[in-house]
């Protein structure tokens, strides 16, 4: 699981649609806390790059949630790319 999520890491941003595939193949009700925001993260990615609306922000929600409360936004920061809570949508968005 964590070798998937690695590589949809190393994909998202030069591939993103194998990223993708890859992310839709890993296992979510075995991801430890780590894992789960780490997945959020990059399937909130995936869906600003290709412009597919938000049904919800839970996902980006317990990915900032998490990185708040443990302090590890290294992957944040690999992925180049800083998050802010957008008060006129009600939404978190990734931007550039």
């Amino acid at each position: 699981m964590k070798q998937g999520l690695d590589k949809a890491a190393q994909l998202i941003e030069q591939d993103p649609d194998t990223a993708s595939i890859i992310l839709e193949t890993i296992q979510m009700n075995q991801m430890n806390e780590a894992q789960l925001a780490e997945y959020n993260l990059l399937c909130t990615q995936f869906n600003e790059d290709k412009n597919i609306p938000h049904s919800s922000d839970n996902q980006i929600r317990q990915a900032v949630s998490y990185y708040e409360q443990y302090g590890n936004g290294s992957l944040l920061k690999s992925i180049g790319e800083s998050i802010i809570y957008d008060t006129t949508s009600d939404f978190f968005k990734v931007v550039r």
